[in-house]
This record gives C-alpha cells, structure tokens and sequence, in this order.
C-alpha cells in the first residue's frame, strides 16, 4: 500500500488505476446495450441479410459495413441502392448493388462519358 503525504498529488499509475476501476461497469453496461440493440435490428430485417450485418458489427469486413449501412438506409431493398439519388452521402460513390462499376469510370463521375476523339480522350456530359 502507498502512503500519501498530506496534499501530494496522486501519481500518474494511481490515476489510472481509478480510471480502469470505474470505467470497467461503464463499459460493460454499453456493451450489453449494444448488444441489445443488434439483436433489436436482426429481429427486424429480413433473414438473407443478416450475415452481412453480422459481419459489419464485429468488425470483420468495411465492404460489409458499407453494404449493411446502405441496405439498412434503404429499407432492405437492393433495387433502391442502385437507385439512390442521394449524392450528398458519404457513401453514395461507394454503395453496393450499382448499375455501373465504380473503376470503370477511373474515379469520375458517373455523368461524364468517354469518347475517342484524333487528340486522345474527351469527357463530355452525358
């Protein structure tokens, strides 16, 4: 046991000691939230999807996550990503289910068309 002098502040191991002491309940308390609240959201999505929710939650795969968000987003309906007009989404230009692969437009919007002119490539709206 340490003995503390009169006033002496506590040492930097001491702090952390507290700290790790009180914050375990704190942490398991979130934890049996969350899992609460994961086994809330499988009860209502459909069966087919829940794989990729359960890989998203565990921390397992970012295309998962990404795949998860954006089902979850639109109601569990893959036609409705594919038809996603929500451009201001941080997702939109890496969402699943699109009609046009991402790398085929080498990171250009999707607006845009490739043609072959005599000078090399031209990008005109489409």
């Amino acid at each position: 046991m340490l003995i503390k002098k009169a006033g002496a502040a506590p040492t930097a191991p001491q702090i952390l000691h507290q700290i790790e002491f009180y914050s375990q309940p704190v942490q398991a308390s979130i934890n049996n939230f969350r899992r609460q609240q994961i086994k809330q959201r499988q009860a209502q999505m459909p069966k087919a999807y829940r794989g990729i929710y359960n890989r998203a939650v565990k921390g397992r795969s970012l295309r998962s996550a990404v795949n998860a968000q954006c089902l979850e987003c639109c109601c569990w309906q893959r036609k409705e990503i594919t038809l996603c007009s929500d451009a201001g989404c941080p997702l939109h230009r890496v969402r699943p289910y699109q009609d046009i692969p991402q790398n085929a437009l080498n990171g250009r919007d999707k607006t845009l068309e490739c043609t072959k002119s005599a000078t090399g490539r031209l990008w005109a709206g489409v």
